[in-house]
């Protein structure tokens, strides 16, 4: 049960008698049920730990953990990006334990970066750190509340990056000068005209506008037509499509489940568990139903225990009675005389 206390919500579950509780640290309602799912399986893995004990890392260990886990949920591009920003990062923080991180840390980061690089470069830095900090807090690390501000980039001087303080020389209008290169180059460019007055608003019609990206919608399916069989189709697909967005916090928090045992399936291998539950028509909102998926289509995530359980199953030679004997559960037989009439 999740309940909104000021601006966050907080959630509150029982288990075996034991009382859970405490802030999801977010104000959307459908992260903050994602996040008591996570936190309900957490407890429900180690009854005897709270989610304040949980498990404690430095910096460079869970760094590590989160690259690996990148490595199959970003793009290939994005997680280069981390790769390149490890570096960095790992150096200034990565004796430190993450419970013990704060908001004045990331600042002589921030400061000593720098330092050594433009604004731009260390927003990327700044960007990795705070979805590793994002990232920790899902799964359930002990990580300190901090702030991650990033520096204001473009045509604007930045009084805390003293690399890029006089980069930009102001008018009535925006003018750029690189002052950065050197004397004759800029001569160059003044003579064939290359620096010249721009307005904001080219500046604005010259970027390129990205899509926000936007959580999956139910598709209404009151009024789609059932006729043909294409339109038949249609509307099992869409019927699939809805059951799938209710339930997406039982999904995430399966998936969670599996990352935090060290286990990263891949995109397509979601995919095709997905697959296997649609075409055996079983219910997506049960987890039952995706550990069924995890056995039969990515056996490889499965443990030593439950592969060994799969096994067993499999094997039409191994009889009740043998298992019986095995774990010493067989009941003794007993003879009766019975007397002859």
């Amino acid at each position: 049960m999740i309940v909104k206390r000021g601006v966050y919500y907080h959630y509150q579950f029982q288990i075996n008698g034991k009382r859970y509780r405490g802030s999801t640290q977010s104000a959307n309602r459908a992260e903050a049920l994602r996040m008591e799912a996570e936190r309900r399986m957490a407890c429900l893995r180690n009854p005897e730990q709270s989610i304040g004990t949980a498990e404690k890392l430095k910096f460079d260990v869970a760094f590590e953990r989160f690259l690996a886990w990148t490595g199959a949920h970003v793009k290939p591009r994005t997680h280069q990006r981390y790769r390149v920003s490890t570096k960095r990062l790992i150096a200034h923080f990565g004796a430190v334990r993450i419970e013990r991180m704060n908001t004045q840390m990331v600042e002589e980061f921030k400061t000593v970066r720098a330092g050594e690089c433009s604004c731009a470069g260390v927003n990327r830095d700044l960007a990795c750190l705070r979805t590793f900090r994002n990232w920790c807090v899902r799964m359930s690390f002990p990580i300190a509340r901090f702030h991650v501000q990033l520096f204001p980039e473009g045509p604007a001087i930045c009084e805390s990056c003293p690399t890029r303080k006089n980069e930009f020389t102001w008018t009535g209008r925006t003018r750029f000068y690189e002052t950065s290169r050197p004397s004759s180059w800029r001569r160059e460019c003044a003579l064939a005209n290359v620096i010249q007055d721009i307005t904001w608003q080219e500046i604005a019609n010259a970027m390129p506008v990205k899509d926000e990206p936007q959580a999956p919608k139910f598709i209404d399916i009151e009024k789609m037509p059932s006729r043909t069989p294409e339109e038949r189709r249609k509307l099992r697909d869409a019927n699939w499509h809805n059951l799938m967005v209710e339930s997406q916090p039982v999904v995430d928090a399966f998936v969670a489940d599996l990352n935090s045992r060290g286990k990263y399936p891949t995109y397509d291998e979601r995919l095709a568990m997905q697959t296997w539950v649609q075409n055996h028509n079983l219910f997506p909102n049960q987890i039952r139903s995706w550990q069924k998926a995890l056995a039969n289509v990515t056996p490889q995530y499965l443990n030593e225990e439950e592969r060994l359980s799969r096994e067993i199953d499999r094997d039409d030679a191994v009889t009740s009675d043998m298992l019986k004997k095995h774990l010493g559960t067989a009941s003794h037989k007993v003879a009766f005389a019975v007397p002859s009439r």
